[in-house]
């Protein structure tokens, strides 16, 4: 695993190059709680997709409930490049 230690001035600078590059740090995750729209159905065993932002995403059942196709739900986080996402309530 590769370890990238910067100051908040070098990270602030560094993003405003390479506005992408926020997915590499942790504490930049300001689009968690947002809503998502379910493309396949997700069970507890199986990932899916969703639509977040215009984007499909692989993603996986956060509580074990199974969510199925146009339900909107809620990213709680994400492990690697998949969102942990529940039941809107």
């Amino acid at each position: 695993m590769i370890s990238i230690n910067l100051s908040k001035t070098q990270s602030t600078a560094l993003n405003r190059r390479n506005p992408s590059i926020h997915s590499i740090f942790p504490n930049r995750f300001h689009w968690i709680d947002d809503a998502a729209t379910v493309e396949t159905k997700i069970t507890a065993n199986t990932r899916g997709r969703v639509n977040y932002h215009g984007t499909s995403w692989l993603a996986e059942s956060f509580n074990d409930e199974t969510l199925v196709c146009n339900s909107v739900v809620k990213v709680i986080g994400r492990r690697n490049l998949t969102l942990l996402v529940e039941m809107k309530r």
